[in-house]
C-alpha cells in the first residue's frame, strides 16, 4: 500500500528522530481531524440519504465542517507551544502549527466523502480516497527529496487533503 511505501521512504530519509517527530505531529493532527469528522459523519450520511434534495443539507454540512475545523485549527495553533513543552520537543510546536493547516482541508474532504456516501456515490468516494493516498505518497517523496525534510512531509500530507477535497468537489 502507499502508506507502507511512504513509511519506508520517510524512515530512511528522515531518520529515527525526524520520522518520530513527523509521526508525533501527524498523530496529534489525526486525533483532532478524526474527532471533528466523527461529530458529523453518521448524521451527514443519514440526512443526505433521506433528503429529497441533498444540496441544501450538503451545503449546511460543509459549512459546519468548515466552522468547526477552523476553530479546532486555531485552538491547536494556540496549544502547539504548550504541547511541545509538555512532550519536551521544542521543534514540535512549529510542525503542529504547519500541520494544523490540514485540519480544515481534511474536514472539508470528509464532508464531501460523507455526502458522496449519502448520495450512493461509493465508487466516487473510493476514487477520492485513492487520490488522497497516491497524492500523499508522490507529494511527500517529491518534497522530501527536494530537501524540505519534515516540513516537506507535512506539506505532502496537506497536498493529499487538497487532492481528496478537489476530487470530492468534482463528483
Amino acid at each position: 500500500s502507499s502508506g507502507l511505501l511512504t513509511t519506508a521512504y520517510l524512515t530512511r530519509r528522515l531518520g529515527p528522530d525526524g520520522y518520530g517527530l513527523f509521526i508525533l505531529a501527524a498523530t496529534v493532527i489525526a486525533w483532532v481531524e478524526w474527532s471533528v469528522a466523527a461529530l458529523f459523519s453518521r448524521t451527514t450520511i443519514k440526512f443526505i440519504s433521506e433528503a429529497q434534495d441533498w444540496r441544501p443539507v450538503g451545503a449546511a454540512v460543509v459549512w459546519l465542517h468548515l466552522l468547526t475545523s477552523v476553530g479546532a485549527m486555531l485552538l491547536l495553533i494556540l496549544a502547539a507551544g504548550p504541547i511541545a513543552a509538555l512532550l519536551h520537543e521544542p521543534h514540535l510546536a512549529g510542525y503542529l502549527r504547519l500541520f494544523s493547516l490540514d485540519i480544515p482541508l481534511f474536514s472539508l474532504a470528509q464532508a464531501h466523502r460523507n455526502i458522496l456516501v449519502g448520495t450512493g456515490g461509493f465508487r466516487e468516494r473510493a476514487f477520492a480516497s485513492a487520490g488522497r493516498w497516491i497524492t500523499r505518497l508522490l507529494a511527500i517523496v517529491i518534497l522530501v527529496q527536494l530537501g524540505f525534510s519534515i516540513p516537506g512531509a507535512i506539506l505532502g500530507s496537506i497536498a493529499a487533503s487538497v487532492a481528496e477535497l478537489l476530487i470530492g468537489r468534482i463528483y
